[in-house]
């Protein structure tokens, strides 16, 4: 097997969900058929010193076997079985995560409300559509999603950016990237596990990411309890955390 085929192989398995190291030593045994854990490090180019602990991890997915238990010998299983193992486990994941967010979506009592689930591409396509028409945003972003959205789009607009950043990322992470006479940019700790979009008040996006995986709820009607946090993050408690930068000589906050 050539080293390309090798690598693009493995490249793809992390796409269902493997480890790299895990990957190249799984392609490693489809190559050997059956080897020992040196041999299987050897060719996967992994280090001896992380080799068990890899074997081990692919033994509990039921990806490769033991042929013999002294000396620790390895095989495959059949490619078929490991592909679709892998698949089944992400559509199983998948369908968890659908479930849970439909049942947090119906749990809500305010009739004003619309709100609709969208993943992926889908997401992405109906949060720059609503930001290309509107004249404020606001965004409050702890997983990235601001380097997913293409604020070029935004430049030729008159639209106002407000942007309170994690503190948990690097303090300029995305300012190079950002169009900076529009967009006004903060750091606080006060930011949930997700991204909260706002667009001109009437439109909130509440967005998760999922192993890389985007998964999110477009909401209409009375978003004023979203409106109301993202205040108290972008005024109140930058405040706070604006006093402790200057405390600490932290300049790039203010």
């Amino acid at each position: 097997m050539e080293e390309k085929k090798f690598d693009i192989i493995a490249f793809l398995l992390t796409k269902l969900g493997l480890k790299t190291e895990e990957a190249r030593a799984y392609v490693a045994l489809l190559r050997l058929k059956e080897a020992n854990a040196s041999e299987i490090a050897r060719v996967g180019n992994i280090p001896r010193s992380h080799i068990y602990e890899v074997l081990n991890s692919l033994l509990m997915r039921g990806l490769i076997r033991l042929t013999s238990d002294n000396p620790r010998r390895f095989a495959p299983t059949n490619p078929d079985l490991a592909l679709k193992s892998l698949i089944d486990r992400i559509k199983r994941e998948m369908d968890f995560i659908y479930d849970k967010i439909n049942s947090l979506v119906k749990s809500f009592k305010e009739p004003e409300k619309s709100m609709t689930i969208l993943m992926g591409k889908n997401l992405l396509k109906s949060l720059m559509y609503d930001m290309s028409k509107a004249h404020e945003i606001r965004i409050a972003d702890n997983i990235g999603i601001v380097r997913l959205i293409d604020l070029d789009v935004l430049k030729a607009k008159t639209t106002r950016i407000k942007l309170v950043l994690s503190l948990n990322h690097s303090l300029n992470l995305y300012t190079n990237e950002m169009p900076n006479d529009k967009v006004d940019v903060r750091f606080s700790y006060l930011i949930l596990p997700l991204s909260l979009v706002i667009i001109d008040n009437r439109i909130t996006y509440l967005v998760h990411s999922y192993d890389k995986f985007l998964l999110g709820i477009r909401i209409t009607g009375d978003i004023s309890q979203y409106v109301k946090y993202f205040d108290h993050v972008w005024s109140d408690h930058y405040a706070k955390v604006l006093r402790r930068a200057r405390a600490m000589r932290i300049t790039e906050i203010y």
